[in-house]
């Protein structure tokens, strides 16, 4: 009753908010919003076996408050609520935590808007890097991710500079969240703005301290790095482009670590117009471990990323010992309206390593099968935005199992289908 109601209570309030509520009712050192999302979604089979299927309602609650006592000076707190009516038992901690703080951190830049700022910002925050594949919030999570973590910045209109230090934040059901104390991250992230022409050129170093590696259970200290780059930008004749690389070295558990991954994202519009259709083709690989026992792990680690939008809506790879080859086409038949189709065919670097799930552990297993084939996945995702505050998205996937899953698991195909509304004031 207590969720049904809660549900309820914010659909009946949406009418009711002003369309500024800072304005007419805070004075201007403080300023106020809320997000209400609310998402339906079914899948009729989570490990590819009969019977595991779930359909359940996914809600979320979020307030933004900003506190600026003085130029510069601001405490952000965004209190969150967050429920899982029909969501099989028990319930996972990552779609419900009735409340915590999503963040709670304090701000301070100097500097002019149009100069250079300096900044640093500590406490409890999102850490979105660049694509995100890496270092990700990964919000269509009903929780989403956070760290607590201290981040200096430098910004100018020619480079932006971070440096920070961090703990994964882990979400705990019926208490306040705290941060694992066994994962550190830390690194300098440099987004440099003119030095190609029409584009963004990143760099960075991330460095991953952890006890055990994560969701993997190795015995020993993991302690690697990760430096990368990623470039983007715009190219003659409607063409732009999206790439990325990255390697990792150092230890994971009482092995040496040696791995690497990457992307290349093309996409091409048909028209000068921005409501043309945008065709995109692109590739991905991440490595994988051809050898248990020689002491030296291959596996790429992508950290914590943001998955969803890349590795298909399903949620069911991630950038760990895969191919992917994807082909897409955007489409905005109308104002306010954008249509995203994708197929994605997925298989493993190799096969005497495992399939990961989107967050890196394990799915299954199987040196001997004969294909590397994993699965082929169809995506069609509509977003309209209905009015100012209030968007809707409908989306639709169907995963196609392939030879490798048909020789490790029941292979059942696996359909998801999903409606979100959100509203932001």
């Amino acid at each position: 009753m207590y969720r049904l109601s809660s549900i309820l209570l914010c659909l009946l309030a949406l009418p009711a908010l002003p369309q500024e509520i800072s304005k007419p009712l805070f004075p201007s050192w403080f300023k106020a919003g809320a997000e209400f999302r609310g998402r339906f979604e079914g899948v009729n089979s989570t490990n590819f076996t009969p019977g595991s299927g779930d359909y359940y309602y996914l809600h979320r609650i979020r307030l933004d408050l900003v506190i600026r006592p003085a130029p510069g000076l601001s405490f952000v707190f965004q209190p969150q609520h967050t429920d899982a009516p029909g969501f099989r038992t028990p319930v996972a901690p990552n779609v419900e935590d009735h409340f915590d703080f999503h963040q709670a951190f304090a701000e301070y830049v100097r500097g002019p808007r149009d100069g250079t700022q300096y900044g640093i910002r500590a406490g409890r925050q999102e850490i979105n890097f660049g694509a995100q594949r890496l270092l990700g919030s990964a919000n269509w999570g009903n929780t989403s991710r956070a760290n607590d973590a201290i981040r200096i910045f430098r910004e100018n209109a020619a480079m932006r500079i971070d440096l920070f230090a961090s703990t994964v934040v882990q979400t705990q059901q019926y208490k306040l969240d705290r941060f694992k104390t066994d994962v550190h991250l830390e690194g300098l992230h440099v987004a440099w703005k003119k030095l190609l022409p029409g584009g963004l050129l990143e760099t960075y170093l991330f460095r991953k301290v952890a006890n055990r590696e994560a969701g993997e259970g190795r015995a020993g200290r993991t302690d690697h790095f990760t430096p990368g780059l990623r470039a983007l930008g715009k190219l003659p004749r409607r063409f732009d482009y999206n790439i990325e690389v990255a390697a990792q070295a150092g230890k994971l558990g009482t092995s040496t670590h040696r791995a690497w991954a990457g992307y290349g994202e093309f996409g091409y519009r048909i028209q000068e117009s921005p409501r043309a259709p945008r065709l995109l083709f692109g590739f991905s690989h991440a490595s994988g471990d051809r050898n248990p026992n020689d002491g030296i792990t291959h596996t790429f680690d992508q950290l914590y990323p943001t998955n969803h939008a890349y590795y298909g809506w399903a949620d069911r790879m991630s950038w760990r010992n895969m191919n992917e080859a994807v082909a897409g086409v955007d489409l905005r038949p109308m104002k306010g309206l954008t249509m995203n189709i994708q197929y994605h065919s997925f298989w493993l670097s190799t096969r005497r390593d495992a399939f990961y799930n989107f967050n890196g552990r394990t799915v299954v297993r199987n040196p001997n099968a004969t294909s590397a084939q994993v699965l082929q996945e169809l995506d069609v995702n509509t977003v309209w935005d209905v009015r100012k505050h209030l968007q809707l998205i409908i989306g639709y996937t169907h995963i196609f199992p392939g030879p490798f899953l048909d020789q490790s698991t029941p292979s059942v195909h696996t359909v998801v289908p999903y409606l979100q509304w959100r509203s932001v004031f």
